[in-house]
């Protein structure tokens, strides 16, 4: 079981939030650290990880349905909200980017995280990636085309992260 901070999510988070919350620390290994919404910055990722064969990933959970996209380009999308009304918004594989890039840059700072000699002087002494967590299932991202502007490699569907699936695996 991961160690949580906090040690429990808050009752106001989504229901995707509170799914991979309760998978994460029900199957992550002991030495796994989950925060859930760290400020970092004045920025507040979904979820930063970090286990020792692991390094350190952000994940953002995204409770886009068909029915709330609109229009997709890898930087931004069109969604619709429960209104009818369309908003912008950056694309999440984009924002989980740029939430790791400003956690490596705060982490950086600190002289024992980083490689202090040779050709690779300043570049983190661990891994660091992102991804997306969203509540649509594999096939909805297939029909749908969201892999043409993601990498397929960044983004868990609905069955791969929910256990009430039977494609969930530990």
């Amino acid at each position: 079981m991961a160690i949580t901070v906090p040690e429990t999510i808050r009752s106001s988070a989504t229901s995707g939030e509170r799914i991979l919350f309760r998978t994460l620390k029900d199957y992550l290994p002991d030495d796994y650290i989950v925060y859930y919404e760290p400020e970092i910055q004045g920025t507040w990722p979904d979820f930063v990880i970090i286990g020792p064969d692991l390094g350190l990933i952000d994940l953002e959970v995204k409770g886009y349905t068909r029915n709330t996209l609109y229009q997709l380009n890898k930087d931004e999308w069109t969604i619709r909200d429960s209104s009818g009304d369309l908003h912008s918004v950056k694309s999440p594989l984009k924002q989980a980017r740029d939430y790791v890039f400003k956690i490596k840059d705060v982490l950086k700072k600190d002289k024992s995280l980083i490689q202090t000699e040779g050709k690779h002087q300043v570049i983190l002494n661990f891994s660091y990636g992102s991804g997306v967590v969203t509540r649509q299932f594999q096939k909805q991202v297939l029909e749908d085309g969201i892999y043409s502007i993601s990498n397929p490699n960044s983004m868990s569907t609905r069955e791969e992260m929910n256990l009430d699936y039977g494609e969930f695996s530990e």
